[in-house]
């Protein structure tokens, strides 16, 4: 088990899926508010997209998708490996 002093939590990069409302979107408000984490959310409806957006934050980006669609996953995978090379901590699959 690896252990990480408190600044090294931002270099954790986690993803939610079908952060758009309800308990999705709560549970990225959550760790958005730990301050430690990268979080990666993805959403359906393009004005969530916007909501997270216009926080402007490094630690919080959203994106459209449909993850229920092999091409919006295949997508997803590459801008994750790309702007993240040191991998996924954590999946949160919100997504029915």
């Amino acid at each position: 088990m690896a252990h990480y002093a408190l600044t090294e939590f931002q270099e954790l990069m986690i993803l939610a899926t079908d952060a758009d409302s309800g308990f999705g979107a709560g549970f990225v408000e959550n760790l958005y508010q730990c301050r430690r984490y990268t979080i990666y959310a993805t959403c359906l409806i393009s004005q969530a997209v916007r909501k997270f957006q216009a926080r402007d934050s490094a630690r919080l980006r959203a994106i459209h998708a449909n993850i229920t669609g092999q091409e919006d996953v295949n997508r997803l995978r590459v801008q994750v490996e790309a702007e993240c090379p040191q991998g996924v901590y954590c999946v949160f699959n919100n997504a029915a």
